[in-house]
């Protein structure tokens, strides 16, 4: 599943706060891909993106009791249809998910 979402401009508030300006207002698609037990690096492609993004967030969805897992993407391999990426170890379950969002 990709979704896509449109960033926009903090407003600032009255009473001392206020947001915090992201600059000029950006293109984002994210999506969620499951991961099999056992896996430590992998592809996601498929992803029919507009372009090639500037960059992708990627975070690791856990199993209640499961590993805290860090995903990072491989350097050189982001493309419109997807990316590389590796954990910092294993999943332990096919419960994973490998949430990503591609900003452009």
């Amino acid at each position: 599943m990709v979704k896509e979402l449109q960033a926009t401009n903090a407003g600032g508030g009255g009473g001392g706060g206020g947001g915090i300006p992201i600059g000029n207002p950006g293109s984002f698609k994210a999506g969620v891909t499951n991961l099999g037990s056992g896996v430590s690096a992998g592809t996601v492609t498929g992803l029919a993106l507009p372009g090639t993004p500037a960059s992708f967030l990627l975070t690791v969805k856990q199993p209640s009791n499961g590993l805290v897992l860090v995903a990072s993407t491989v350097s050189g391999t982001e493309t419109s249809d997807g990316f590389s990426y590796s954990l910092n170890g294993q999943t332990d379950s096919a419960s994973y998910k490998l949430a990503w969002t591609a900003a452009f």
